[in-house]
């Protein structure tokens, strides 16, 4: 419907989960004639006062769809108040809810599940830089779905700062950590490497906006570096800047087939 603000989709063989942030509700469709097989409400995790929750990702995997919700409010004079997140796990096949985790930390911005782990990604609240701090109130948290517990295994400090968005691979994890804005309202991003075994975090040089969505197949990450106003890809040793079409806008979403 109008205004429904799709934000996110999930694969599964001939139909796909989206997220609709606006009308508070997950819809399973038919990829092949688009009709709607399955709907469920989400309203019911919305923060005090509002009618969405606020997905921020969906995932699918062995069967379950993992649902991540923000659960922000904000009042009449854009003041946001972010409770801690919350992970929703569903029955892929079915839509019937099987389980819910509180986050430790404040607007998460992806949930990722790798060999039967799960992890997500926490920004945090915002600094008067619209920046993050590197504090240990944001990171990359580790989820016990069997315990129903997470914790953050990679803090912000370590990080330096909030996860504006991470991709996974093998349990090698890329993240953008959001630093600010430039004088011309541009992102200012670091990228990061996380070995999310052994904690170990690697910076990244030569990108600076990673706000055009990032992507990763066999080991080669896609950046869209809107910095660069281009498709950036990295092997793991050099980049290689992809020639954009004549005319073309800075990248904004990334997918791949």
């Amino acid at each position: 419907d109008d205004d429904a603000n799709p934000t996110d989709m999930a694969f599964d063989g001939d139909q796909a989960w989206v997220a609709l942030q606006n009308a508070d509700s997950l819809v399973k469709i038919s990829t092949k004639d688009g009709k709607v097989k399955k709907s469920i409400k989400t309203g019911k995790f919305a923060y005090e006062g509002e009618k969405s929750p606020y997905v921020a990702d969906i995932e699918l995997d062995d069967g379950s769809l993992y649902v991540l919700f923000q659960r922000y409010t904000m009042d009449e004079n854009w003041v946001t108040t972010y409770p801690k997140g919350l992970l929703a796990i569903y029955d892929a096949s079915t839509g019937d809810l099987k389980d819910t985790i509180q986050l430790k930390s404040k607007n998460p911005s992806n949930v990722a599940v790798i060999g039967g782990n799960v992890y997500v990604a926490t920004h945090g609240e915002y600094n008067a830089a619209s920046g993050t701090d590197a504090d240990s109130k944001r990171g990359i948290e580790k989820v016990n779905v069997s315990k129903k517990k997470s914790e953050v295994m990679i803090s912000g400090e370590k990080l330096g700062g909030g996860v504006a968005s991470m991709v996974v691979e093998d349990e090698i994890a890329y993240v953008a950590i959001n630093l600010g804005y430039d004088e011309n309202y541009a992102a200012v991003q670091s990228l990061k490497k996380v070995n999310l075994s052994s904690k170990k975090v690697e910076v990244i040089d030569g990108f600076t906006d990673m706000s055009g969505s990032m992507a990763i197949d066999d080991g080669l990450l896609y950046v869209g570096d809107r910095g660069a106003s281009a498709v950036v890809t990295w092997n793991g040793k050099k980049k290689n800047t992809i020639k954009q079409p004549k005319g073309a806008l800075p990248p904004y979403n990334i997918a791949l087939f």
